[in-house]
């Protein structure tokens, strides 16, 4: 699964879960996502075809899902002044960029750099 498709399925429960964790709970729903995503790592490292891997890419959509709206609640919960909370956010959007960058960049069937020019591969750049 390509980054493209995996975003379509983040931003498809994106809505859900933060409306859930404002229903149930942040921690509960973040420990859930956590869970999920683990249990979908681990199928990804022991998929033993690549139908396997699509389904553990997926569960690992859903629990990266839940961990996104509620991380970003938390940051804003734990830093309550205006210039540590804009400190904190543009701490984790730097993480969670740089945590994906040049792999969603890449088309799925070559790597993230262009072997000629040794630049990345992106449409964004």
């Amino acid at each position: 699964m390509d980054g493209r498709r995996l975003h379509l399925v983040l931003a498809g429960f994106l809505v859900l879960a933060g409306s859930t964790a404002d229903r149930v709970g942040r921690r509960k729903v973040f420990q859930i996502g956590l869970a999920t995503f683990g249990i979908g790592s681990l199928l990804y490292g022991l998929a033993p075809n690549v139908g396997w891997l699509v389904a553990a890419r997926r569960v690992q959509a859903v629990g990266g899902t839940m961990l996104n709206p509620v991380a970003m609640a938390i940051v804003t919960t734990t830093f309550p002044g205006p210039t540590e909370q804009a400190r904190a956010i543009g701490a984790f959007g730097r993480g969670s960029a740089s945590a994906s960058w040049p792999w969603d960049c890449s088309p799925p069937d070559a790597g993230p750099w262009e072997p000629r020019t040794g630049r990345p591969r992106c449409s964004r750049t």
